[in-house]
């Protein structure tokens, strides 16, 4: 078991790389073998991971590779030869699943150096995806209301960031509002009932880097365009998988009180705890710790809805565990719901309960299975498949989808290639067998020198190596 505290220790030693070794069970749906003790005790090692540096390659691979049984069926010999006696390395036993301390520090056994045949690079430039789509009504109505959330994802290894509630349950959400409302707003029109607002869903990226995504699609709207003055509010979605709770964050400058009143209604008739928290804008740094707080410094009226009591403004509610298994598929359907409520009692001039809004359980249930398999790494997530699936998706749920893509060249963390990495194990000898192979040499060229030159007494002995 890897702990926080071993981590701490092998990074102030002189290793030359770390190799991780995960449970397969992460990426299996049906398993769930990790309690919330464990996933909070796991969250400390991938946070001491993301923010410390290290001058040697860590290494992440399944328990499942054929690489692994032969490297702990070694440290099992090892541990069976020598015993437990002063500690010298550490390893986990494959059988017990505890660490032991192993053999004498002068035993001569064998252990493995991992080097991996690739070499990472930095990456000078990223390429990040905005993705919005419009439901417009039948009115013609000039008013907009953004429903919106972060695609991307973020964790140690880029490949397992699948994010399924951070932030792949706000993407569900938009994904199954906009299935919904597309349906409804056609509906509504049939049976002239007059929709209030156009509905603009928006999937930014960025979400792990002060949500550039979001600044940059204001950006390109500010110029001469009236869209952004037409937008009477921006709904972000965060992370809305888990608690019985519902939090709504807003701002003192964002004026989101218009449409309070509506959140509560809503909420005392599904009986969901609602909690509203208002928090001051801070002035003295552009970091923003909810994502509602970037459309308030662009003096747009927008809330965060979400489960999470606090938000942090680094990246420690983020994990590789983050799967569907620590979503509650029932608390992510009645939150989906409640949104959907409270749009139709806005949009729809209080005429909701004319025209069906029943969010699809089965459409969130599938879409939320799909973004299980998915990473979605932010540097990385212009690679990924996922983004033809959302614009496919979008389109045939909407009258106009628009893609927005820019190039960030500057950002605060360093982001490396990543790829599959080829590991190759060198079987080496500990230093004490290079000091006694050293130390036997030199005794036996001593011996042979001897022989050759046979000296009779001690006075021979001694002019051998004075004339040496």
């Amino acid at each position: 078991q890897l702990t926080l505290q071993l981590l701490q220790t092998l990074s102030h030693r002189r290793c030359q790389s770390l190799l991780i070794i995960l449970p397969s069970e992460i990426l299996n749906d049906s398993v769930n073998i990790y309690s919330d003790a464990f996933f909070a005790q796991f969250q400390q090692i991938e946070q001491y991971l993301l923010t410390n540096a290290f001058d040697f390659s860590i290494f992440f691979a399944f328990n499942d590779n054929e690489i692994i049984p032969q490297l702990l069926q070694t440290a099992n010999d090892l541990f069976t030869k020598y015993g437990n006696t002063q500690p010298d390395i550490e390893y986990i036993q494959s059988t017990k699943q505890q660490l032991h301390p192993l053999t004498s520090p002068f035993a001569l056994y064998h252990s493995y150096q991992l080097q991996g045949k690739e070499e990472s690079t930095p990456i000078a430039s990223i390429k990040y995806t905005n993705l919005f789509s419009t439901v417009k009504s039948s009115e013609q109505s000039e008013k907009y209301i953004v429903i919106t959330a972060n695609h991307d994802s973020y964790g140690i290894v880029p490949n397992l960031a699948f994010g399924v509630n951070d932030n792949g349950s706000g993407m569900t959400a938009v994904m199954s509002l906009i299935n919904m409302f597309y349906k409804t707003y056609e509906k509504a029109s049939s049976e002239a009932v007059k929709a209030k607002y156009n509905l603009l869903f928006l999937l930014t990226a960025g979400g792990y880097s002060n949500y550039k995504g979001a600044t940059k699609w204001m950006d390109d709207n500010k110029g001469g365009g009236t869209l952004l003055k037409s937008v009477d509010l921006v709904l972000c979605i965060d992370s809305i998988g888990r608690g019985e709770k519902l939090y709504i964050y807003t701002t003192e400058a964002a004026g989101s009180k218009a449409f309070e009143h509506v959140f509560r209604k809503v909420a005392s008739e599904m009986k969901i705890d609602l909690v509203i928290k208002e928090k001051t804008l801070r002035t003295d740094t552009r970091l923003n710790e909810w994502h509602h707080e970037e459309y308030v410094r662009n003096d747009l009226n927008a809330i965060t809805i979400s489960s999470k009591a606090e938000r942090y403004l680094t990246h420690n509610g983020t994990s590789i565990l983050d799967n569907i298994n620590r979503i509650d598929l029932d608390i992510l359907y009645r939150n989906i719901q409640f949104i959907s409520n409270v749009l139709s009692l806005i949009t729809l001039n209080g005429n909701d309960s004319n025209v069906e809004n029943k969010v699809s359980e089965r459409y969130m249930n599938s879409y939320i299975s799909y973004l299980n398999r998915v990473p979605r790494f932010g540097p990385y997530h212009h690679k990924s498949s996922y983004l033809r699936k959302l614009k496919t998706d979008l389109q045939s749920n909407s009258h106009e989808t628009k893609i927005q893509q820019y190039t960030e060249n500057e950002f605060i963390e360093r982001f490396y290639t990543t790829d599959v990495v080829e590991i190759q194990a060198f079987e080496v000898r500990s230093y004490a067998f290079d000091l006694i192979f050293m130390l036997s040499n030199v005794f036996y060229l001593f011996i042979f020198y001897l022989t050759i030159n046979r000296p009779k007494n001690f006075q021979e002995f001694r002019d051998l190596f004075a004339s040496a």
